[in-house]
């Protein structure tokens, strides 16, 4: 069972890596009179009793409304945890909610309840088994897990575990995936919803691909070829209003034309550049059943679009992967950087020795200073 102590110790150390800076590092107390020699050495776990090195005392912080560093520092590392938490649950079909309750009850049992890091990993051990789907027996599991801890022989061979494992997690990624279908199913019908009534909507167009939009500005300049790069403002929601993209203000963006959804490539070759406009792509030619960070399976993308510019790339131009709709992706266009290295020549002296490395414009090194002479000899006396 050694396995399963080894994945709870990655997952442990896999946390505190995604801590911030400011909750891996206290502050350190300000400096206090050395102490006297014969000073015992802090256990185990405990702070020091003696000074930091010289040098090493970091500045003071700002408190804030805080009353301790401890406590900023708490506030900071339990708003980060709190906000993966809600993240987590958003991203749960399961349970896309979060009982803030029961989350401080846990926490609060792992942190005074037993005191130990131990403990608070038996915690974090149960909470993901429950995620992840899978039925256990308790006394079996529980069992396993002491021999494995206390390092007794296990019933089963390192081989069977492996084993056991493998068909755990094949059963987990079936099961994810028949809900993915299934959530995808039901946001499809969804989608052909919303679209039915959008597309009756005052000026709303659909074109042959399905792909719904609005001109509100047709734009004077160059109309984007399928390869091009274009410049654009952009605002990107599903159709419940869900953000995913959006280009800072006074910012506008430059992206591969052939890098985004086929629909949004069509919308956009419907403009000239200084046009405006908004879109609706179904899942067909949006980001179809794949899930894409916030977005459900099979979302309608809608686009709020500002084309601000549109450049063909050189025949030559090297390409940056494959689009969507399998064809090359024009690599973006890089400014060149320059460097100006002054001409280096070498000189081998024939009778040996180092060579000699000389720099063109580099400044002459000053000439050495003469050899002191050594003083007239004095006369000899008769």
């Amino acid at each position: 069972m050694k396995p399963i102590r080894v994945s709870l110790t990655l997952s442990l150390a896999s946390l505190l890596l995604a801590l911030p800076a400011a909750a891996q590092n206290p502050t350190a107390a300000p400096a206090a009179p050395p102490a006297p020699p014969a000073a015992p050495p802090a256990a185990p776990g405990q702070p020091s009793l003696l000074p930091p090195p010289a040098g090493l005392a970091e500045k003071p912080v700002d408190l804030g409304p805080f009353k301790s560093n401890k406590e900023r520092q708490s506030y900071g590392l339990g708003t980060f945890l709190g906000g993966r938490e809600k993240t987590n649950a958003a991203n749960n079909p399961d349970k896309p909610t979060l009982d803030a309750n029961e989350l401080l009850a846990g926490l609060k049992d792992g942190l005074e309840g037993a005191k130990s890091v131990d403990y608070a990993g038996g915690l974090a051990m149960a909470a993901q088994i429950k995620r992840s789907g899978v039925e256990v027996d308790v006394p079996t599991l529980m069992e396993a897990v002491r021999t494995a801890a206390e390092n007794k022989p296990a019933k089963i061979l390192p081989a069977d575990v492996q084993a056991i494992m493998q068909e755990l997690q094949t059963q987990i990624t079936t099961r994810q995936q028949a809900k993915m279908k299934a959530e995808a199913e039901k946001n499809l019908v969804a989608a052909n919803e919303f679209l039915a009534t959008n597309g009756k909507k005052e000026g709303v167009k659909t074109s042959p691909s399905g792909l719904q939009y609005i001109i509100d500005k047709p734009g004077e300049g160059r109309t984007p070829g399928p390869r091009d790069a274009v410049t654009l403002n952009l605002v990107a929601t599903s159709a419940d209003g869900t953000e995913f993209d959006r280009t800072p203000d006074g910012a506008p963006s430059r992206r591969a034309l052939m890098a985004l959804p086929k629909g949004l490539q069509e919308g956009i070759q419907m403009l000239k550049v200084g046009g405006k406009a908004r879109f609706w792509l179904p899942p067909v030619i949006g980001f179809g059943e794949a899930p894409r960070g916030p977005l459900k399976p099979n979302s309608v993308l809608a686009y709020t679009i500002e084309l601000t510019g549109a450049e063909e790339p050189p025949a030559n131009q090297p390409t940056g992967g494959i689009g969507p709709d399998g064809q090359p992706i024009p690599q973006m266009k890089r400014e060149p950087i320059t460097a100006v290295t002054p001409p280096v020549s070498v000189e081998i002296p024939q009778g040996g020795g180092p060579p000699k490395i000389k720099v063109e414009g580099q400044p002459k090194a000053p000439p050495a200073p003469p050899a002191p002479q050594a003083p007239p000899a004095k006369p000899e006396s008769k």
